[in-house]
């Protein structure tokens, strides 16, 4: 449990008070040397120890005197181990040089005595000489910094004390119980990394394989090194319930690394990695400890969930995986959300599922769930699912918040990398409520798109239109997304020759070259015509106007019909897993068969 503790020298002797503050600092300085030679440094809070009136400790005669103490060490080795000394003094020409220059950054109030301005500008990092008089006449809240992190001084303007709490909403005759659960909640500032949709496997070509993985490697560094306290993956992790090995492995690494650098990760499952009827790589994952999975229901008339708590922050983690089809819906109804509401603390909603009142325009045919049925007044909800970034304020719940995919997992995703789309990670400060997330770019790779519109064009004109209008784009190094459309005059679609286009292109330097020929038709030759570039939903629409030529009588089959088959379709592609024999594999894709359409198959292949 965090704790804030106060030391009052206040009726102590000048050298009581400073044996006192001697005593703890070298304690504090002590214990960070160890913590560096364990390497637990980077877990560590950096540590400011202020000195009012520094020439007590730091003076020329003291030093001389009593020969170096514990503060004129911090001031030379302190930063090696994330500790600074703020020395606050009017008098600086007792200070040693050889202190001052350790002290990399000065904040320079107004002095009006020459001889300590003069020992000011000749320490400052850069030449203040020219500045001698200004600092003399610095004002109440006026000054200049100097450091080495600057190439040139910077003023500043700081703000009176009483403006800054009226500004936190405090007023002056709040109480001491105010002001210290103000600092309080000033001083207990935690950070988490809200990652989604990794998608880790989904991507069958080798390029955009190494890609789709070094964006999840860059967003988990980018993360560390902004020294998360923990991570959430809301959901799809991996493409498919049980990914190659391969897949798994490099996974396991990176997860186990970031573990051993004691960053927690919570997950939950996402509409790929969940299987109903056999062991998903999730769990095994969690089994191992390099994950730790929060949705647990707790079995009752209402769908009650348990909470997982974060050890280092105290916040508390719950929701609810991906499912398919209306099952979500059915789960969110269920919820027990008065239970879920009245728990107190900083609380996390993880969700798989898009949200009705917020999807997309151009993905109104997505299934999602109302908003209604989510828990009120969580502080955070960490939803996965939708693969556009988007982070939404509405009155009664915390900031709902989508990263979108890291990298893509299909061609419609990296036409919108192409297009322009960011990619990424949410990164959140919270104290007992959460700050405006920033949004972290993640990019592996440079995109390039280019759109052909060959209408009106017989095929041969097209194929040399298309020549011309890709000659003039800079490729290099670039993943290329190309898409050609519109309806032909004459000639047939497939005498535009795929293949000579992207050995064109690839010649110009493009790392991968992905065509889509989706909105491309002929008037000789009439298609289905379908405009997406989104991989389910164009299964969807296919599927949906196959349905219409049918006579069916199923009311459930007319309504989701294509829902349901496309997501047979998906469970079908399940590779067989390593180990498991041929019996066990039909078992498995039968089981699944069956979840989907809602049939009891006996579970022994019958």
């Amino acid at each position: 449990m965090e704790r804030i503790v106060v030391v009052d020298t206040s009726r102590l002797m000048g050298e009581a008070e400073l044996l006192v503050g001697s005593v703890i600092s070298a304690e504090i300085f002590r214990r960070y040397q160890q913590y560096k030679a364990t390497g637990e440094l980077r877990r560590k809070p950096v540590i400011g120890i202020v000195i009012e009136e520094a020439p007590r400790v730091l003076g020329k005669e003291v030093i001389e005197r009593q020969g170096n103490n514990i503060y004129s060490t911090i001031a030379r080795e302190g930063r090696k181990f994330n500790i600074g000394l703020i020395a606050i003094t009017q008098l600086v020409s007792l200070i040693p040089r050889t202190v001052l220059a350790n002290m990399n950054t000065k904040i320079i109030l107004g002095n009006e005595m020459a001889q300590e301005r003069a020992e000011i500008i000749g320490s400052a990092s850069q030449d203040l000489s020219a500045d001698n008089r200004t600092i003399a006449s610095l004002d109440k809240g006026e000054a200049i910094v100097s450091s080495i992190f600057t190439k040139f001084a910077v003023p500043v303007k700081i703000p009176l004390f009483e403006e800054f709490i009226e500004s936190a909403g405090l007023e002056s005759e709040d109480t001491d119980d105010d002001m210290i659960e103000f600092y309080r909640v000033g001083l207990s500032m935690y950070r988490f990394a809200h990652l989604s949709d990794c998608h880790l496997g989904a991507q069958k070509h080798p390029d955009l394989r190494e890609l789709e993985f070094e964006a999840f490697r860059m967003a988990l560094d980018d993360a560390l090194q902004k020294d998360v306290d923990f991570m959430i993956i809301a959901g799809d992790l991996f493409h498919s319930n049980i990914p190659n090995m391969e897949t798994v492995k490099r996974a396991t690494l990176e997860l186990r690394r970031v573990r051993e650098a004691g960053v927690p990760i919570y997950v939950n499952y996402g509409s790929h990695d969940y299987s109903p009827s056999s062991t998903s790589m999730i769990d095994i994952l969690e089994s191992a400890g390099v994950i730790d999975k929060v949705v647990r229901p707790i079995p009752g008339k209402k769908l009650g969930l348990e909470f997982t708590v974060d050890e280092k922050t105290g916040a508390k983690i719950t929701g609810l995986s991906g499912r398919s089809r209306t099952l979500e819906a059915e789960y969110f109804m269920k919820l027990d959300r008065e239970a879920l509401e009245a728990e107190d603390g900083f609380r996390i909603f993880l969700f798989h599922s898009a949200i009705t009142q917020f999807k997309p325009v151009d993905l109104a045919d997505m299934e999602s769930v109302d908003l209604n049925l989510f828990p009120r007044g969580f502080e955070y909800y960490a939803g996965g699912h939708v693969h556009r970034k988007g982070c939404y304020i509405e009155e009664g719940y915390g900031p709902i918040v989508y990263p979108g995919t890291l990298f893509g997992s299909y061609a419609g995703d990296l036409e919108e990398n192409a297009r322009g789309e960011t990619r990424g990670y949410y990164l959140v400060e919270f104290t007992d409520r959460a700050r405006e997330p920033e949004f972290r770019e993640i990019r592996p790779a440079e995109f390039e798109y280019i759109e052909c519109d060959v209408t009106g064009k017989n095929s041969q004109d097209a194929y040399h239109q298309i020549g011309r209008e890709i000659a003039g784009h800079d490729v290099t190094g670039k993943v290329v997304m190309l898409k050609i459309r519109g309806e032909l005059s004459s000639g047939r679609t497939s005498d535009i020759d795929s293949a000579s286009i992207r050995e064109k292109l690839e010649s110009m330097g493009a790392r991968v070259v992905q065509i889509n020929r989706y909105g491309l038709s002929t008037r000789e030759i009439q298609k289905v015509r379908v405009v997406e570039s989104d991989v389910p939903r164009l299964e969807r629409r296919i599927f949906r106007e196959k349905l219409a030529g049918l006579d069916i009588r199923n009311r459930r089959l007319m309504e989701e019909g294509d829902s349901i088959a496309v997501e047979l379709l998906r469970r079908l592609e399940n590779e067989k897993a390593p180990g498991e024999n041929k019996s066990e594999y039909e078992k498995r894709i039968i089981e699944d068969a069956g979840d989907v359409l809602g049939l009891d198959l006996g579970g022994d292949g019958t």
